[in-house]
C-alpha cells in the first residue's frame, strides 16, 4: 500500500518538500553566521588582500574578528550585506565608496615616450680574452 506523501493540513507540500525547506533554512542560518577567513573573502568579493584591508581602515569594508591570537576572520552575513550593497553594472553610475580614484586618460597627463641611446658594450681586453682560451690538444691520428 502506498502512502501520500502531502501534508496532512491539505496545503499541498508534501513531507519531503517540507523538509528540504526546513533543512534549506537552517543551512541558510548556519551558514550566515560562520566565519569566514581571507581566502574565502577574496574569492566572494572579488577583492585583493591589500584592497580588503585598505577599505577596513577606511570604515567602507567590515571589520575582522579576532579569532586566534595570529587569525582573523569574517562574519559571512556582514560580508553578504557589503555584496549586496554594491551597485549593479546596470545601474547608473555611482560612486563605490570603496574604489581607488582612477587617472584621467588625457593626452596631456602621459608623458611621451623617450628613446634611450643604445649602450655600447665595451670587448674585454685582448689580454684578458688570450688568458680566458685555452686550446684543446689534437688527437695524433692512429696509424
Amino acid at each position: 500500500m502506498r502512502t501520500s506523501h502531502h501534508a496532512p493540513d491539505g496545503s499541498g507540500k508534501s513531507d519531503r518538500a517540507a523538509r528540504a525547506a526546513a533543512a534549506s533554512h537552517a543551512a541558510d542560518i548556519v551558514n550566515a553566521d560562520r566565519l569566514v577567513r581571507l581566502p574565502e573573502v577574496r574569492f566572494l568579493t572579488g577583492l585583493g588582500k591589500s584592497s580588503i584591508y585598505e577599505a577596513v581602515k577606511a570604515g567602507t569594508f567590515p571589520q575582522a574578528v579576532r579569532v586566534t591570537d595570529y587569525a582573523v576572520a569574517w562574519r559571512k552575513s556582514e560580508i553578504d550585506r557589503w555584496i549586496a550593497a554594491r551597485p549593479s553594472v546596470t545601474e547608473p553610475t555611482a560612486q563605490v565608496e570603496s574604489a581607488k580614484p582612477r587617472p584621467k586618460h588625457a593626452a596631456s597627463t602621459k608623458a611621451a615616450p623617450t628613446k634611450k641611446a643604445p649602450v655600447k658594450k665595451s670587448a674585454a681586453p685582448a689580454s684578458r680574452k688570450a688568458a680566458s682560451h685555452r686550446p684543446t690538444a689534437k688527437r695524433k691520428a692512429h696509424a
